[in-house]
This record gives C-alpha cells, structure tokens and sequence, in this order.
C-alpha cells in the first residue's frame, strides 16, 4: 500500500481537522508506524 507519505498524513491531518477526535488515540498509537512508512518511503 504505497499511497505517498505526505498523502496519508495529509489525510489523518484533515480527519482530525474535520472534528473526527474520536480516535485521535488511535491515531497517536498508530504514528510511530506511520513515520516509519515515511522514511521507508522516502528512500532506503
């Protein structure tokens, strides 16, 4: 699933914005995977 780093943190970025807070937890949890896609993405 390669949808682009900065894409995919754009979209968490707008659900937060949108007043979608109820996972924002989740979210939190879920960014240390994120950020590692990123840099993956990136280029290694």
């Amino acid at each position: 699933m390669n949808v682009g780093g900065v894409d995919s943190v754009d979209l968490l970025r707008a659900q937060v914005l949108s007043g979608q807070l109820d996972g924002l937890e989740d979210i939190m949890d879920g960014l240390p995977g994120i950020t590692d896609a990123i840099d993956r993405d990136k280029g290694e």
